[in-house]
């Protein structure tokens, strides 16, 4: 899906029987990493679990606190990469 923007119900219904994460991030760098011969790694975090897919709507400031709270997990896990990884 293109983003940065919520998927409409109708995109949902079409989508849900391709897989279970639709990405609207990294498809552009990682094109471009392919087309270079670059390897590259990707962590990937869920915000937004499609809008109507569990019977409730996307509603913008619960996808706020959802995209803070994954933001700090992420910060955790690079802050203890950095400390038991050899420099």
């Amino acid at each position: 899906m293109r983003g940065p923007r919520f998927e409409t119900k109708a995109e949902v219904q079409i989508i849900r029987h391709w897989g279970d994460v639709v990405g609207m991030t990294a498809a552009h760098e990682a094109d471009l990493c392919a087309e270079l011969g670059l390897n590259y790694n990707l962590l990937a975090i869920v915000d937004n679990y499609a809008n109507g897919l569990e019977g409730t709507e996307v509603d913008f400031a619960s996808f706020r606190r959802l995209v803070l709270a994954n933001q700090e997990k992420v910060n955790r896990l690079l802050t203890r990469l950095l400390e038991i990884l050899p420099t």
